[in-house]
């Protein structure tokens, strides 16, 4: 089972917020959540609308999450309202990459840049560090969004690869992908 133990924390403006495990009764606030998130965010490969996601799969999801032994789900919330999400796949089918795993976190335009994303990535590094199998942590980034590069990089992640003009944005318009990497272990 992939846990972790709650966490409050408290942001640089002085905002409080919950960070734990995403459990199956988180469902709808999720569901919500990533319709919110994808209208407020640029950097996200889906787009407005492009989530299809059940409330009813969303709880399978989570649920599969939360019963697998290299995945994890963390959320943050405040006032009731998931407010961020990060997501763990571990590679626990495939015996030669199961040491690795893909992160991935979206956070809502009013909470970020307040420490919050520091706050999930620590939490995330952490239990990596102390899973027996997770060895490398490694995660993709619009090579446009620099507040997110520069927070991985000060978590030591590196830039691996860049796949230049892999995102459409718009018709002629395109965007870097970053691959970036970590070792826990």
């Amino acid at each position: 089972m992939s846990t972790i133990p709650d966490q409050p924390v408290t942001l640089k403006d002085g905002r409080a917020a919950l960070i734990r495990t995403g459990r199956p009764s988180d469902s709808s606030a999720c569901v919500r959540f990533m319709e919110h998130v994808l209208a407020e965010s640029d950097h996200l490969l889906l787009e407005p609308g492009e989530f299809e996601m059940t409330v009813e799969q969303e709880r399978a999801w989570l649920k599969e999450r939360l019963d697998g032994f290299a995945k994890l789900v963390i959320v943050a919330e405040a006032g009731g309202e998931v407010i961020a999400i990060c997501n763990f796949e571990g590679n626990d089918k495939r015996k030669r990459i199961s040491h690795t795993g893909v992160l991935g976190i979206s956070i809502r335009k009013a909470w970020r840049n307040a420490g919050l994303g520091r706050a999930i990535l620590q939490t995330l590094i952490g239990w990596a560090t102390a899973h027996p199998a997770i060895e490398r942590l490694s995660l993709t980034v619009f090579a446009g969004n620099p507040h997110a590069i520069e927070l991985y990089k000060s978590f030591g992640f590196t830039e691996e690869a860049r796949l230049p003009r892999s995102i459409k944005l718009a018709p002629g318009r395109y965007a870097d992908e970053l691959i970036m990497a970590r070792w826990v272990k």
